[in-house]
């Protein structure tokens, strides 16, 4: 990636993943199409693209490369995290694992010649946030799992404190 962010932004909107046209992105966004073309236009000076527009426009394009320009510019690296549901929580433990593994052979191999190329990093980076990304949804998971828990929990006691299994067993003669 190169360029600046506007550029990347530019590329994003023209370029649009999903397939979303330039001018149905721009009426998304309540803009004419020349005044968001001219607002994404790195060499044009009049017109400025508001920082509150790039969220809707990676949402409207389907797009994550703003944010993959900015972490790679803060010497990051973005991964989105995938959306898994409890049901899959054992097979998201699973591929946790197989991403880890896959990123300590690939830290290993690196090592391998005592040197670390480009190349190299690059590809430990990649791998690396993959395996983070795939404990966070894992993480993210058993979290939604708990909350839901405890809202089972609160509904069964109720308004009265008192579970209903026990408002139950106390009414019986």
């Amino acid at each position: 990636m190169c360029g600046n962010l506007l550029q990347v932004v530019h590329d994003c909107v023209i370029e649009s993943p999903n397939g979303v046209s330039c001018k149905a992105i721009a009426e998304s966004l309540g803009k004419r199409y020349p005044t968001l073309m001219a607002e994404l236009n790195p060499e044009q000076e009049s017109h400025k693209l508001g920082i509150e527009l790039l969220i809707p426009i990676m949402q409207q394009t389907g797009s994550t490369t703003p944010l993959e320009y900015m972490a790679q510019r803060m010497g990051g690296v973005f991964v989105p995290l995938p959306k898994i549901s409890e049901e899959h929580a054992n097979i998201k433990s699973i591929e946790a694992l197989r991403e880890f593994t896959e990123f300590m052979t690939v830290v290993a191999d690196a090592w391998s010649d005592g040197k670390i190329t480009k190349a190299e990093l690059e590809r430990i980076d990649t791998e690396g946030g993959q395996a983070v990304a795939a404990i966070e949804a894992l993480r993210l998971q058993a979290q939604k799992a708990l909350e839901s828990q405890t809202t089972a929990t609160l509904q069964a006691v109720g308004a009265s404190g008192v579970s209903k299994e026990e408002q139950r067993r106390v009414s019986r003669p």
